[in-house]
């Protein structure tokens, strides 16, 4: 399981357009919800990422 995947993003992070909606709990839970979304989703790529560059290396190095 990925760890990064289940934080929360920082509320100064989260970049929002108008602090008064923000301050809607339902706005701020949607906002936050779609936030984590859009983290879980870069985390998750760039663990992708690492892993088939690391697989790449291990594969050179073993054929060589």
């Amino acid at each position: 399981m990925l760890l990064l995947a289940s934080k929360q993003p920082k509320i100064k992070d989260l970049g929002y357009s108008n602090e008064q909606l923000f301050e809607q709990p339902a706005q701020n839970a949607s906002y936050s919800k779609n936030a984590k979304k859009i983290k879980q989703r870069k985390d998750w790529t760039n663990w992708g990422i690492g892993f088939g560059v690391n697989i790449v290396v291990v594969l050179l190095l073993t054929a060589g």
